[in-house]
This record gives structure tokens, C-alpha cells and sequence, in this order.
């Protein structure tokens, strides 16, 4: 039943309405959680001029069909609460100017005949001021040689760094190795497992995966696993390719991309000698403004900010703004 002693429904500032071409959609950005509403979901809302605030009118709406179920939805999501009073809710500032450095992220490949300088690597991350690293293993790797190539990265700007490989055994031992090795390994991501499941273990994040790493067409999946409801990663989605932004990659033979699995490469690691020149310039930096708004299909879609693009992997592979071949996700 609604509440007819009060007025008003007041969505928090923290819960953001994304409509869609089918659906609309509330991205609970505090809790990490997206709930899929009807494509009139947002009409119901009217909006504060002075604070930006979004409510529910009550009265106003009483007789709008569906109401009273929308309303209960809304409050047992906790998604806002009733009120007499709108309050002066400061709203989150969309305004983008950037987080941190030029480059943010990281990522390296590496296979069997892999051969490229790890060492060359680092010494590229600290002229940048990278803080993130993701290295992906493809093929089967022992614990001595991970455990090597992460201690090319133990004086360096990183703050966090993922692993990403195929393991089916002695899973616990490998985690304590690394985690004697580096404290900067902040997440494991484990393949070809028994199960799908996220854990927490040894101060890091453990995933363990049903899927496959073969190589770097091993990626590009938007499905309902990797749903991404956090400010950051929101307010970046607006303005920016939330894949590529900010991203440096070094594919499995050395060369530098801006996604493995792109064939356009700026040159060998090894070779480099001036990396700000390259990650500076407007041709690699080209695909960092293909935000979500842009892409065909994505556009239209309520989960766009919430879902990682790929501009690799694509439905029509000579189209930039074709959506990913490998998108799950209903619009």
C-alpha cells in the first residue's frame, strides 16, 4: 500500500535512473547493484530544480498504473525513502576531469614464445606513473616463472596488480607464493575451474572461472558477471571509452596497442624510447572517445555505463561503432 500520510518518494543521490530503447534501469552506485525497470520507469520521476534532487509525487501519481509496485520495489531496493520535504541532496558531480595520471592502466600478454624485456616493461610503467597492471598468461606457466616476472614489478609505481591464467591445481599454493612475492597482487583471476565463483583470501580477490584463456580473443564477453554499478567507472562511462581510456597494452609478441586484440600497433617495446610521445598522440588516443553513447545498439541500451565495451571483438568487424560481438546483455 502506499504511504498515504507522505508526500513525496525521494530517490538517493547515490541511485542513478539510465533509460533505454526496451527498459530502464537504476544503478545503485554505494552498493554495486543495477535493477532492470520498465522503459517508463524515469517518466514517473520528477526533478528538483534547485538541488537536482528526484522524487516521486505521490498524490500526483496516485492513480498511475503499476504505481504502488513500483513504490514497493523502490523501497525494499532501498533505493531512496517517503518523506514530506524534499531534501537539498547534493548530487553526484558528473563533471569528468580525469582520474590520476595519463595512463591508469596496464596490460601485458604472455605466452610460450613470449620474449620481450619485462624490465623494459617496468621502466615504462614508472615514466608513466602507472598505478594498475594486469598480466594474462596464455598456455601453461609453472609458479617459479610468475613468480620471476613479478618481481620485475617489486620497485615500481604500480598499486595493484592482477593476475589472470589457467591453473587446476594447488591453487592454495600458488596464492601464497604470490602473495610473499608481491603485496601489489590484488587480484587473481583463475581459468578453466570447476566452478564460477569470487572469494576473498589472503587480502586479495580470488575468481575462479568455468571459461577459457587461450589467448586474447579470450576476452570481450559483456555479460551479467561484469555489470559494473561504482561512480568511478559511471561517471568515466559518460565521457569515455570505459575499456580503452587511459590504457596501455603490450601484446604477446612485444608490440604496443592499444588492445591486444587490435591489429594497429605503435611500435616494440623493446624498441621504444620515448613511450609519453606515443601514448600522447591523438592516433592512439583515438579510440579513448568512443564512449558507449557512440556505439551502435549500446546506445540504446540501459546497461551501457554499467558493462565494459570492447572495440576489438566487434558484430561488424570493419564498423568502429559496431557493439561487441560477445554482448549478452538484453537492451
Amino acid at each position: 500500500m502506499l504511504q498515504k500520510n507522505k508526500k513525496y518518494f525521494v530517490l538517493y543521490p547515490s541511485c542513478v535512473i539510465v533509460d533505454g530503447e526496451n527498459n530502464s534501469a537504476i544503478y545503485d552506485l554505494q552498493r554495486n547493484e543495477v535493477h532492470i525497470s520498465p522503459v517508463y520507469f524515469g517518466d514517473l520521476f520528477s526533478i528538483n530544480s534547485d538541488y537536482g534532487t528526484k522524487f516521486i509525487n505521490i498524490e500526483k501519481m496516485r492513480n498511475h498504473t503499476g504505481i504502488e509496485q513500483v513504490l514497493q520495489i523502490l523501497k525494499q531496493k532501498d533505493f531512496g525513502y517517503f518523506c514530506d520535504v524534499i531534501p537539498p541532496f547534493c548530487q553526484i558531480n558528473i563533471d569528468y576531469f580525469g582520474f590520476g595520471n595519463s595512463i591508469s592502466n596496464f596490460l601485458i600478454d604472455i605466452d610460450n614464445n613470449s620474449s620481450y624485456s619485462l624490465q623494459k616493461v617496468s621502466e615504462v610503467i614508472n615514466k608513466l606513473f602507472c598505478e594498475a597492471l594486469e598480466i594474462r598468461y596464455f598456455g601453461n606457466f609453472n609458479n617459479d616463472k610468475i613468480i620471476s616476472d613479478l618481481q620485475h614489478f617489486s620497485d615500481s609505481t604500480l598499486r595493484s596488480i592482477t593476475l589472470s591464467l589457467t591453473l587446476k591445481k594447488d591453487i592454495e599454493k600458488f596464492v601464497s607464493s604470490v602473495m610473499e612475492t608481491s603485496e601489489r597482487v590484488s587480484k587473481i583471476q583463475l581459468f578453466e575451474q570447476s566452478i564460477n565463483e569470487v572469494k576473498k583470501t589472503y587480502d586479495l580477490i580470488l575468481i575462479q572461472n568455468t571459461g577459457s584463456l587461450i589467448d586474447e580473443f579470450s576476452c570481450g564477453y559483456c555479460t551479467e558477471y561484469n555489470i559494473l554499478a561504482q561512480t568511478q567507472f559511471y561517471i568515466e562511462s559518460l565521457h569515455h571509452n570505459n575499456c580503452l581510456y587511459k590504457k596501455v597494452s603490450i601484446d604477446k609478441n612485444g608490440f604496443i596497442k592499444n588492445c591486444p586484440a587490435l591489429q594497429n600497433n605503435f611500435g616494440h617495446i623493446d624498441e621504444v624510447s620515448d613511450i609519453k610521445t606515443i601514448v600522447q598522440s591523438e592516433s592512439f588516443k583515438y579510440l579513448w572517445e568512443l564512449k558507449k553513447d557512440l556505439i551502435d545498439e549500446c546506445k540504446e541500451c540501459a546497461l551501457r555505463y554499467a558493462c565494459h565495451d570492447c572495440r576489438a571483438i566487434l558484430k561488424e568487424p570493419t564498423n568502429i561503432f559496431s557493439r561487441p560481438l560477445k554482448c549478452f546483455l538484453a537492451k
